[in-house]
């Protein structure tokens, strides 16, 4: 099964293949702002009518209507299907080819009834004609012929009331709906990925913005938006601000734990910055670790990526090396309540991401499409960062100040 990606609206692209042509131009220019569905989709041994039935599923469906569409069974199936939604108006956009223009007399939309009546009719007549072994199979086809009769009036009806440009101005404006679409989306899963990282710990626009992939101005815009919708709440200002989600949606508020903590339990500022660089080391090497994997995995000669995966599996060894022979000492400037959460809260991160990289790698080493491998490395890398933030909060509760 196809895997569709999250911030991208979905399109089902309905045609005949005597429109392949119109149908490609416009496919070639929503791929980057769709998840497009069409027949060249479909997958070796797919089922035809599980594949059709999905437009109704689907964002948006686009129906490329020609008169040889308005006369194939398979593509008014697809209408059929579509027409089971009850939203399919609102996310139907219609080009229609020089060959249907006659459907906005009511004369010529009454033919494309009568010729599905005449095909129900012959289709009736070719089942009588057959053994009891095949009467059930004529049955449903008889029944698709008799919904298509029933409905293509209705359906032609909508088609010829819309406002229907040429066929380039529709592929334009398709493309224009879409691609708002794309981006109302993208906001949507910002958002979301923003509380995510609020609740793992991240807070400050400038790390948001990091992680993110994004400027520090949009992640302020997109904070604002938040305290509008009041999902959080901020709290300080400029990039030492700490944003966090309010009680409702699970998280406590902003709270000093340094103040929960006695005096005991706090060691010198200058070890707790030797742990803090140390960590912050493992960090960037476990972040040239995974861009290795990435570089390797991508490569398409059998044997580059071979040797790429060899020295991957080399700075795996050496993050590994780095974590081990320092972690008992840098854990012992740490007085004993200290040392039991920070020790295992770090050893159980990195360990996680070493054998998880590690995982990955042995999963996608002979896998060609390296997409999948690409979303589980950087979901990975930002857990892992998640982690460390939360760790570092952990830091700061034992500084002597």
């Amino acid at each position: 099964m196809r895997k569709v990606q999250k911030d991208k609206p979905t399109v089902f692209v309905s045609y005949n293949h005597n429109s392949k042509v119109t149908a490609g131009r416009l496919v070639e220019l929503l791929e980057n702002i769709a998840d497009v569905y069409w027949d060249v989709s479909l997958e070796e041994w797919e089922s035809f009518k599980s594949f059709m039935g999905t437009i109704r599923k689907q964002d948006y469906a686009v129906l490329i209507i020609s008169e040889e569409y308005l006369k194939s069974r398979n593509c008014q199936y697809e209408v059929l299907k579509l027409m089971e939604a009850e939203n399919w108006r609102e996310k139907s956009m219609f080009v229609v080819e020089d060959s249907a223009r006659s459907i906005y007399n009511i004369n010529n939309r009454a033919q494309y009834v009568d010729y599905w009546a005449e095909q129900k009719n012959e289709l009736e007549k070719e089942g009588k004609k057959h053994n009891y072994s095949m009467a059930s199979h004529y049955k449903k086809e008889i029944e698709i012929y008799n919904q298509i009769t029933y409905k293509i009036g209705d359906f032609l009806e909508i088609v010829a009331d819309s406002n229907n440009p040429d066929v380039d101005s529709s592929i334009n404006a398709i493309v224009d709906r879409l691609s708002i679409a794309a981006k109302k989306n993208d906001a949507k899963d910002i958002k979301n990925m923003i509380l995510y990282l609020i609740e793992n710990g991240i807070s400050t626009p400038s790390d948001l913005a990091m992680i993110l992939n994004r400027s520090e101005s949009t992640i302020r815009k997109y904070l604002r938006i938040l305290v509008t919708e009041e999902k959080i709440v901020i709290m300080g200002r400029g990039d030492n601000v700490f944003t966090h989600l309010k009680k409702e949606y699970g998280l406590q508020k902003a709270i000093n734990e340094s103040d929960k903590q006695s005096q005991s339990e706090i060691c010198s500022k200058e070890d707790v910055d030797k742990v803090d660089d140390w960590i912050q080391s493992l960090l960037m090497m476990s972040r040239s670790v995974s861009l290795q994997l990435e570089n390797s995995l991508r490569k398409s000669n059998p044997e580059s990526r071979a040797e790429g995966y060899k020295v991957f599996l080399k700075q795996l060894s050496e993050l590994s090396n780095a974590y081990y022979c320092r972690r008992d000492y840098m854990f012992s400037v740490i007085k004993v309540n200290a040392k039991n959460s920070l020790y295992k809260n770090t050893g159980k991160v990195f360990r996680n991401y070493m054998e998880e990289i590690h995982r990955i790698g042995e999963k996608y080493l002979h896998i060609p499409d390296t997409s999948e491998a690409t979303e589980e490395i950087s979901a990975l890398d930002t857990k892992t960062l998640c982690e460390v933030k939360k760790i570092e909060k952990k830091l700061i509760v034992y500084r002597k100040i």
